[in-house]
Parts: C-alpha cells; sequence; structure tokens
C-alpha cells in the first residue's frame, strides 16, 4: 500500500530507514544536464529507486525534482535497469518526503477519478440516473414501507 514502509530493504546502514512506497513521476537531470523522466517507486530521507529509461551507471550523479524540496542531489549506487537505487548526498527533511507522499497520493487520486470520468463516459447509462429529489423520496417511500411491515408483524404477533 502506498505511504507503508517497503518490505524489501536492501543490506547496509544507509538502508535502516525507513522507505515509503510511492509512485510519484517527476524529472530530473543528469551529470550531462540531459532531462530524464523518472518513476519513483520508493523514498527515504537517505535515498530513493527510481525507474526510468535512461542509461544510468554505477555512481552517476543526478539532481532529482521533489516537491516542496527542489532538485535534490543523489547518486545511483546500484543498477538493475529500468530500476535504480539512489542516495541522497544530503539527507532529505521529513517535510520533504511527507510532501513527496501526499503529491503521490494526489496524482493516484486524480489517475482513479480519470478513469471513472472515462469509463462513465463509456457506460451508456450514466446519465440515467434518477435526480436526487426522487431518489431520496424512493428512499423514504420504502423505509416507510419496512417499517410499516415490522410494525404490522409486531401487532399480529403480540396483538
Amino acid at each position: 500500500m502506498y505511504g507503508q514502509p517497503a518490505s524489501h530493504e536492501f543490506h547496509g546502514p544507509v538502508r535502516a530507514r525507513i522507505r515509503r512506497e510511492l509512485r510519484l513521476q517527476t524529472t530530473a537531470s543528469a551529470a550531462t544536464g540531459e532531462p530524464i523522466s523518472v518513476l519513483i517507486h520508493n523514498l527515504s530521507q537517505a535515498g530513493m529507486l527510481i525507474e526510468t529509461l535512461a542509461d544510468l551507471r554505477k555512481g552517476d550523479g543526478l539532481e532529482v525534482e521533489l516537491p516542496e524540496g527542489g532538485a535534490r542531489a543523489a547518486r545511483v549506487v546500484w543498477r538493475g535497469e529500468p530500476l535504480f537505487g539512489c542516495e541522497f548526498e544530503q539527507d532529505l527533511p521529513s517535510a520533504t518526503v511527507s510532501a513527496a507522499l501526499l503529491r503521490a497520493q494526489f496524482a493516484l487520486a486524480r489517475e482513479a477519478a480519470e478513469e471513472s470520468d472515462r469509463l462513465g463516459a463509456a457506460n451508456p447509462l450514466a446519465g440515467d440516473l434518477l435526480p436526487l429529489r426522487a431518489r431520496v423520496w424512493i428512499i423514504a417511500a420504502l423505509s416507510a414501507i419496512c417499517w410499516a411491515v415490522v410494525v404490522a408483524a409486531i401487532l399480529w404477533i403480540f396483538g
């Protein structure tokens, strides 16, 4: 689940920090200055796991744009294309990690809403819902009928 500590931890002192799983699309710049698109899969104050199609090597430096944190310098500590483990040159403030989690959750909610809208547009019955006032009256009438049945049953049993 997003925002929960990751269960797959690397070995070593830097990985002792809690990693938060997320899916945050952002940009980075490689040492060459070339902008690259990255998807952050998990994040801690000390490092992150990114996915990118860029040709990064172990030891390469990059600057990743983080919400409320700006560009943060990191270096690749392992690679397993298209995934790369990166370590930040300076630990991130916890506020930057929190901002990234919030931004990722917002993006996920927006994607879900867009998907719902897309499915709603494809559903020919989506526009055939009754108006709210009619639905409220139907619910109230059905509730009254149910209570009338309950009262009638009680009167029949005890009456």
